[in-house]
């Protein structure tokens, strides 16, 4: 599920976090929240834990737009090395991301990323 960037959407305006904070262009990644919820299902048929942020596919990110929404999702480490090596986070944030993508599934031109601490 590849990200189309903000060049191939209607709404090329940058979306507020963007242009009230120009700074977080390369240091924050917005996922798709589709294509994160199909990672999210895949690994957890599998039995992995989700891979760092930094390990993810390019593709899976993207840049949002004004007409776009944004969902951080923050959470506490119970782990020095991996923030939920037992999947059971994963488990929880698969059920949250599904209920967002249906509840943003009727706003034409209006995409969901999600800002995971990870």
């Amino acid at each position: 599920d590849s990200v189309e960037h903000s060049e191939g959407s209607r709404h090329t305006s940058a979306h507020p976090l963007r242009a009230e904070l120009p700074q977080i262009v390369g240091c924050i990644r917005f996922a798709s929240a589709t294509a994160l919820s199909t990672l999210i299902h895949a690994k957890i048929r599998d039995k992995v834990p989700l891979p760092r942020c930094q390990d993810l596919p390019d593709d899976l990110f993207g840049i949002p737009t004004v007409a776009d929404q944004v969902v951080a999702v923050s959470h506490g480490w119970t782990h020095q090395t991996h923030p939920d090596p037992h999947g059971v986070k994963m488990r929880v944030l698969a059920s949250h991301l599904d209920k967002w993508i249906e509840d943003h599934s009727a706003q034409e031109d209006s995409r969901l990323f999600i800002f995971l601490d990870f």
